[in-house]
């Protein structure tokens, strides 16, 4: 990283969830390196920084490495999201799984998905 830019772990918000992330701090606002587009807000990014998660690159061998990720301490790995509504996403992913198994064609159960979700 270069002197004067600073790596800010926090949680972008990504439809009814909140995903891990992480941006830079240029020192003159944050940047976001990863490609998007929201048709919705193109000059907003939403994401909230959080004190509490850290990251943390740990050598493995040569020049690779190893990500560790912890909030408030504790490890908790590398693909951590938060649901707005954990008992709502549970159900309509469990009877998305059960489509696909039947059979369904995936773009359908995707949209079914997505309406169930969105009808909340």
């Amino acid at each position: 990283m270069q002197p004067g830019v600073r790596w800010v772990p926090g949680w972008w918000e990504q439809g009814d969830a909140w995903v891990m992330h992480s941006v830079v701090d240029l020192g003159n606002g944050l940047a976001c390196l990863t490609p998007m587009v929201n048709p919705a807000a193109p000059d907003r990014f939403p994401f909230v920084p959080d004190p509490d998660l850290s990251i943390e690159f740990v050598p493995v061998e040569g020049n690779l490495k190893r990500c560790e990720i912890a909030w408030q301490g504790v490890p908790v790995g590398t693909d951590l999201n938060v649901r707005r509504r954990p008992e709502l996403i549970i159900a309509a992913g469990s009877r998305l799984r059960s489509a696909l198994l039947a059979g369904e064609d995936p773009a359908t159960a995707e949209r079914a998905f997505q309406a169930e979700v969105a009808r909340g």
